[in-house]
């Protein structure tokens, strides 16, 4: 818990450090949903082998604090703070139990489950793409933003992982399970890339609001402390999230 605190509060120090030289600096808000999986070098093998077994997906919440510091009129930074629900796994199609033949197929799905809170530092750059024009209802001017960095991952509370057997493949939520053992690392790495379309707010709102696409996958993941290889578990994202920033 010390090391998250003291990983935010640099956070906070390098933003309004760069804040104060930069031609634009802003802060706000990013709400959306997350789109992931859970995956090991071992569940991919077994799901090459076995047709019936594909991956498991777990939808939940992303959401935080997001900023932005432009160096030059094209050119800055976007650090961010987020809590994220990940995870996923594998499902599979169990047709026969004990040597016999099921009259209906059951599905084994195995799940894992994190909460977690990330620390990305992206590279942004602002692209204007022109205006729209609504007629009596105004001009709206739109800009693109790619995105491009790294993120540091730490479990928060006691991450999940269970097997359950279902009757139907998409009746997994909320399912209770065993907790992963101690012996989990607990913090991971990921490269991100992303595009927002951004635009800006009205005069009594945010002064920026934009819609932002985003996907990020782990090179160095969770897994037991041993670095087994065919173990170690690699969350893969894609969200769709709201930003609402306010220039300082």
């Amino acid at each position: 818990m010390r090391l998250r605190i003291v990983s935010i509060t640099c956070v906070l120090l390098l933003f309004f450090t760069f804040a104060a030289s930069a031609i634009e600096a802003g802060l706000g808000v990013r709400m959306g949903w997350n789109f992931g999986s859970s995956r090991s070098e071992a569940g991919d093998s077994q799901a090459l082998e076995d047709e019936a077994i594909t991956v498991h997906r777990r939808n939940g919440f992303t959401g935080g604090l997001t900023g932005r510091i432009l160096f030059a009129d094209l050119i800055g930074i976007q650090p961010e703070i987020l809590f994220t629900q990940m995870g996923g796994g594998y499902k599979g199609e169990v047709n026969e139990w004990f040597g016999e033949e099921l009259d209906e197929p059951f599905y084994v799905v195995s799940e894992d489950r994190f909460n977690i809170l990330s620390l990305p530092l992206l590279a942004t750059a602002k692209i204007g793409l022109g205006s729209v024009d609504f007629g009596d209802d105004g001009i709206m001017p739109l800009s693109l933003h790619p995105q491009a960095g790294v993120s540091v991952e730490t479990i928060l509370g006691e991450p999940r992982n269970s097997t359950e057997f279902a009757a139907d493949p998409d009746s997994v939520q909320g399912i209770d399970g065993d907790p992963v053992s101690d012996d989990w690392r607990t913090t991971a790495y990921s490269y991100i890339v992303g595009l927002a379309i951004e635009t800006p707010g009205t005069d009594d709102g945010p002064s920026v609001a934009s819609v932002a696409f985003r996907y990020s996958e782990q090179f160095s993941g969770f897994g037991p402390d041993d670095f087994t290889e065919s173990n170690q578990r690699t969350l893969r994202n894609f969200s769709i999230s709201i930003n609402i920033m306010y220039i300082l």
